[in-house]
């Protein structure tokens, strides 16, 4: 009996390697089409990095306005000029035939803190940022409410912007 146990495990074995082995391999194989898919999501699809970093208001900025919520977030109003918009485009690269395409964002929204700085500002290609529909605003409420903190607010939407949810960028019509 114990042998025909051994035998039976031995034919479980034999056929269960080459499964595991296939599924090991499916799982590199995912994983680095994965990677790919992350090393192509640059610019138009997160911002860069070196240009747009984040900054948050503070009561000497000059566009604070007042503290905000329970928390007494300083809160910058909007303040981007045409030709600071201009000029964020050019320093992303994106053509003046394409700007209608993009919108000028502020990678820390101003309701949780943000700046009007251009280092917290890049042109967001519409496509994208439909793709976290509600979040800004969502964000807003619950800080609004006290149920998170600015901390945690930033690190959802910063998470977001440079996770997009984006499984083949060749989805997307990106004007260059």
């Amino acid at each position: 009996m114990n042998r025909l146990r051994s035998v039976t495990l031995a034919f479980a074995l034999l056929f269960a390697i080459p499964t595991i082995e296939a599924c090991a391999s499916h799982a590199v194989e995912a994983e680095a089409s994965q990677l790919a898919i992350a090393d192509q999501l640059r610019f138009p699809f997160v911002p860069t990095r070196e240009k747009t970093s984040g900054s948050l208001c503070t009561p000497q900025d000059p566009d604070f306005e007042r503290l905000r919520y329970e928390e007494r977030i300083p809160y910058c109003r909007r303040n981007v000029s045409r030709s600071e918009k201009a000029d964020i485009y050019e320093a992303y690269g994106v053509p003046k035939r394409c700007r209608g395409d993009y919108t000028i964002d502020h990678f820390i929204p101003l309701s949780i803190g943000g700046t009007n700085h251009r280092d917290n500002l890049w042109p967001e290609h519409k496509s994208i940022k439909a793709l976290r529909q509600n979040l800004e605003l969502d964000l807003y409420k619950q800080i609004d409410q006290g149920l998170i903190t600015q901390k945690e607010a930033i690190r959802i939407i910063t998470e977001a912007k440079w996770n997009p949810p984006i499984h083949d960028p060749s989805d997307f019509e990106i004007c260059h």
